[in-house]
This record gives C-alpha cells, structure tokens and sequence, in this order.
C-alpha cells in the first residue's frame, strides 16, 4: 500500500508546504515527531515511525509532552525557525526528504535534510546537515557493515533492489519483459519487475487488464497490461492520483482499488487518507505500548498472589487435622493410669467414633506430656486456621481488585487514563507514580463517561478505580448505583435529581455497567443496583472497592444500549 510510487505522489502533495515556517516541534512518542508550520495557514505535521503506523501527515490535535527530550531538544536547535524549501520523495523509495533553510551552530544560514523513511519496521526518520552528515535520527532500525544510521556518518539509502525504474520504462521494454516471464501470474510480475509497486498496486494493475487479481500472463492481453500500467504511472507523474481507501478498511492506495468491490470511499488527499488509515491503529499501537509496563507489573502482582492463595489454601487444609490432635490427647487423657512409664503406643476407645484406635507415643515423655504435645499441637493448628482464614480473605480481595485495574486497563484508551492507572497503582505501592515536578499536586480523578438515557436521565460510569470512588462519594443519596455482580466492571450512577426513573432508564444505566466491565458482550448478564445511600466504602480498603445492602439484581445483556 504505502510503497515508492505512493510515495512520489506523496512527496509532490507535501511540496506545496514550500516556504513554510516551523513555530514548534514536539517529540510526543519515542517514535513520532510533530512540526507546528505557518505558511500563510497554519499546519501541524506528524511523522511517524511506529512500525505499525509509518507515515507523514497533517493531523488537527495532540498530546504536548510536559518535558522535552534530548532528541527532541537536538531536532529544536537545527529545526527551530527553518523555513521548508522542498519536499520530495527520492526516486522509486518509501522515503520521504525534506529541505529546510536553516541556520548552523554559529547562526549562518545552513540548508539540512530530514529523510523520513516510511518502510514498517524498518521506519527512520533521520536529520542530516546540507552535505548529508547525520546530526541525529531516531527509531533507528537500520545499523550494519553496508549502512550506518548514527551521528557524524553519511546517510546513505538503503540499497536498492534489482528492479526496473517504473517511470523509465516505455512500452517496448514493458512488453520484452511480459515474454520474459510469460509463466508469472501479472500481479507476481509486476511486483517483482519493477521498483515502488506493492502487492495491492499490483493486483489492481492486473485486475484492471483482465479483471482477475491474480490472473497469468499468458491469459492476459499485454496491450491491456501496458495500458493499465501506464495509467497507474501516468496518474502520478501527471498528479492526478485518486486517495482511496477500499470498503473493507484494509487497504489503500492512490489510485481507485475496484479489485475490493463497491464501497471504497476517496479521500480529500494523501495525508488526509494516511490520518484517517493509520489513526486508530496508531493510537491503539501506542496505548499498547505505553500500557505494557503496567501489564507486566499487574500480572507480576497476580502470579505472586495466586501462588500465596494456593500455598495457603493448602495449610488451611492441613489445619483441618487440629481434631485429631486434640481428640488424640483426649483419648489418652481418659487412659492415663493405664499407660505404664516409657510406652510406645496405647490402643483404646476413641470415645467419638466407638472405634479402638493405637495412638504412638514418645517413650521419652511421660503419659500426660504426651497429652499436652497433642494439645499444643490442636492449639497450633487452631491459631494457624484464624490467622490463614484472615490471610486468605485479604489474597482474594486484593487478587479481585487487581483484577478490577486490569479490567479498566483493558478498556483505557488515552494517556490520561493510563496515568490515572499508574497514579493508583503508585498509591497502593505496585509501582512508581507518574514522574512529575518536585512537590506537584495529587492528580485529580479525570472525567467519567457520561450517557444520556432516552428518557433524558444522565447516566456517569467511571473510567477506572480513582473515578469510580470519585463518582461514588460524590453523587446524590438518592441516586442510582449499579455495578456487575461478582466481576470487574465500573460503578455507574444513574443521576435522578430526585425523580423516580422509569423501566427504560434502569435497563440502559445497568446495560451500561455491564458494557464497561470484564463481562462486556456476555448474554444475560448480571447487574446489581441500589440506592447511593446504600454503597459504603471500609476505611483502608483499596481503590473502588465497596460495600452495599439492600439491592437488586437486574439481568441484562452486556452490549451497549441504544441511546
């Protein structure tokens, strides 16, 4: 999709950015960069490199960092004032370069390169000075014996394959080739003929010759082919390209892609096509990411945990000989004046059950100190059981509430959500709290969800656990609180501003909370409510935990409900 050709059409729609000023520019991920330009309008520039989402973009809105970083220091010091001079795409690559009037380090003006390589795992983005000198790069992902990607060496593109120029090309030359490889499918032929063509591009330059994605070339007309082929090159070279994104959403071009059927949809431009492709599954990849740290330390917490709980689930179970202790010690008790100084065993009545039992005994001690051994032994066994009953109890709630931050994790979709996790997570004394200035204030509970039901009742649902005790305190004695019975799942106030909802109302409040919980999709799921008055939280208990009475239990559906 994103291949050299799309790329040379992505670089004469980017030159119109010629003579724009860069005001600011912001390193907002470890592999994503934004430039601020005024050029008459002003534009904000993203390039990525994420492996996943590599591209060169106008986007409208972003998260600015609190605090630069080195990179982002170094791309300011070359970067910061520069005025764009061109944007180009180096023939037949996925890479994408800059120039910029800039000013060197005793302030004469200077031109500088940044080359942005939009090749998927393999994505750099590299600033070089007028003679192609590195001064930095970031996501490096391309350092051999052939390339060097690292301040003071020259950058170098990567080795180009052996393949044909497409724009080079005329028709003799397309149709000696097509003889050449007569036993190919079209599409397998043109990807690997010529430079810049990816195997979407080239299964729509085969369908639009013979109306076959995969279609030999014996079977396929070679005028046909050329003509098709020639279209495809002459759209770019001409700048007539059609941004189109196929109706399934999987795939892109610039050029319209009828191999995928009606539904497609065109795009404003390249970059426009890019945002709209590549957000979401940007934005995924990167909350991904940002959330691993926080996943690996939950599951850490919960493997420990679960070994805790089966360790002493298992001497609960031992705690259940206690009685045969004591009844031990009974038994010889009764029989004391019988058992003679030194005995190995007594066998006697067992006073309980009817039957005669043989109890060992230590030779070294005496009747009644083996007696008062076996009691110790009841008494032992006695205080391990109260203590491990109390042990056992704590494990499986802090166990459901790190199950509860997982929940919410799995549901968190911005930055700010995942701070207010590790926030949380830093309170209980899991992890490290958010970095942040010396002496900053305690995070606030960010804002919850908030739903409309269709009787005009406002329904909160939290995002996570510092918000679901925010709404909880917070809300009206009267109003409604609905949580998912025996999971994870969010609190949910249904507001009645002391009106009494109706039907519809405490269906849509309790589909929600089963929506925002671990059981979300789940049939016939249960949902319990009561009154806020109701809901109390145990001094010391951990974040979103409660206590409630008095309540009901609704059977929902756990999809989200038609507001």
């Amino acid at each position: 999709m994103l291949d050299g050709i799309f790329c040379r059409a992505l670089g004469n729609e980017l030159n119109a950015l010629a003579g724009a000023k860069i005001e600011k520019i912001h390193h907002i991920s470890s592999k994503e960069l934004v430039f601020e330009l005024f050029g008459g309008e002003r534009k904000t520039l993203l390039i990525s490199s994420l492996p996943s989402a590599p591209r060169i973009c106008f986007i409208k809105e972003y998260d600015r960092p609190q605090n630069p970083t080195m990179l982002c220091m170094l791309f300011r010091k070359h970067l910061s004032g520069a005025r764009v001079l061109e944007v180009s795409a180096l023939p037949d690559e996925r890479i994408i370069r800059m120039s910029f009037f800039a000013t060197d380090e005793l302030g004469h003006p200077a031109e500088k390169h940044l080359y942005i390589e939009l090749m998927g795992k393999y994505s750099n983005c590299i600033l070089c000075d007028g003679g192609d000198k590195i001064l930095g790069a970031f996501s490096v992902s391309d350092i051999t014996d052939k390339r060097c990607i690292m301040a003071g060496a020259t950058y170098e593109p990567p080795e180009k394959q052996d393949k044909f120029p497409p724009f080079s090309v005329n028709k003799e030359q397309f149709l000696s080739l097509v003889k050449e490889n007569i036993h190919r499918t079209a599409d397998d032929f043109l990807l690997h003929s010529f430079l810049g063509f990816s195997p979407v591009t080239a299964r729509e330059v085969s369908y639009m010759a013979s109306g076959e994605t995969d279609a030999l070339l014996e079977t396929v007309d070679s005028e046909k082919l050329w003509h098709a082929f020639d279209e495809v090159i002459s759209s770019v070279r001409e700048q007539r390209v059609i941004p189109y994104i196929a109706s399934d959403g999987k795939a892109f071009s610039y050029i319209s892609l009828n191999q995928y059927g009606e539904g497609g949809k065109e795009v404003a431009s390249l970059t426009s096509l890019l945002e709209e492709f590549y957000a979401e599954k940007a934005h995924a990849a990167e909350i991904k990411q940002l959330s691993y740290d926080i996943s690996r330390v939950l599951a850490n917490v919960k493997n420990r945990l679960e070994k805790k709980l089966y360790s002493q689930r298992n001497e609960l179970l031992d705690c259940e000989k206690k009685d045969i202790y004591r009844n031990r010690g009974d038994i010889i008790t009764a029989n004391i004046y019988r058992i003679p100084a030194g005995a190995a065993s007594v066998t006697a009545q067992d006073y309980y059950t009817g039957e005669e039992v043989t109890i060992p005994l230590d030779t070294r001690l005496s009747a009644s100190r083996n007696a008062q051994r076996l009691y110790a032994k009841y008494a032992k066994l006695k205080r391990a059981e109260e203590h491990l009953t109390v042990l056992i109890a704590k494990g499986e709630q802090e166990l459901a509430y790190v199950r509860t931050v997982e929940d919410a994790l799995s549901r968190a979709r911005t930055r700010k959500e995942l701070d207010e996790i590790r926030l949380e997570l830093g309170e209980v004394g899991y992890m490290s709290a958010p970095t942040g200035k010396k002496g900053a204030k305690r995070m606030p509970a960010g804002q919850p969800f908030v739903f409309t039901t269709t009787d005009g009742m406002r329904v909160l649902v939290g995002r996570n656990n510092r918000q679901n005790d925010h709404l909880t305190a917070s809300a009206e004695k009267n109003d409604i609180w609905f949580h998912v019975k025996n999971f994870a799942g969010s609190h949910v106030i249904l507001c009645t501003e002391g009106n009494e909802p109706t039907d519809r109302d405490y269906t849509q409040a309790a589909m929600l909370a089963a929506y925002h919980s671990s059981v979300r999709g789940a049939r016939n799921a249960e949902v319990d409510y009561t009154r806020v008055r109701y809901v109390k939280k145990p001094s010391g208990s951990k974040p979103g935990y409660v206590t409630y009475d008095k309540y009901y239990t609704a059977i929902v559906d756990g999809v989200m409900p038609e507001l």
